[in-house]
């Protein structure tokens, strides 16, 4: 399996060394998604963290008259996962589809679980996470205040 970009992402994120870096990526599985494909359905459990090797996955829910409303689109080297049904074991509030044929390396949160007792720092590793991805849609937002259409695009 092709870890490449996963474990380049994971160093640059968390700065492990080398034996936790192959430790967590062990950890993952590639899934093949094909175009259309669903990742997470709405209201199912978020089970699996992914991480895009390649392809695009878009993040939509429907609103109270059934339009399609896209939250985010994903593509290589981002995370994908209801990060609220993953961690509190509630319903998904968001569909994850793939726009294109996807390659995803993915785990589960059971096996994450298992590293608390496997990497010494591995809670450090985990808020590290979930504060990066606040931070990335605390900019989203910024972006969607302050950018016009074509601008937000580029980015």
């Amino acid at each position: 399996m092709q870890l490449t970009s996963l474990k380049k992402h994971l160093q640059s994120y968390f700065k492990l060394d080398k034996k936790g870096l192959d430790k967590i990526s062990s950890c993952f599985e590639l899934m093949k998604l094909e175009k259309n494909e669903y990742f997470l359905k709405e209201y199912a459990l978020s089970k699996k963290l992914g991480f895009i090797h390649s392809g695009i996955l878009r993040e939509y829910t429907s609103d109270k008259n059934g339009k399609e409303v896209t939250k985010w689109i994903s593509t290589e080297s981002f995370f994908v996962m209801d990060i609220i049904s993953f961690y509190f074991h509630v319903s998904a509030r968001w569909n994850i589809q793939a726009l294109t044929d996807c390659e995803i390396h993915v785990t589960d949160k059971s096996t994450l679980s298992e590293l608390s007792d496997q990497i010494k720092n591995w809670d450090q590793i985990e808020k590290l996470f979930i504060v990066k991805c606040f931070g990335l849609l605390e900019e989203r937002i910024v972006n969607q205040k302050s950018l016009n259409v074509e601008e937000r695009y580029e980015k």
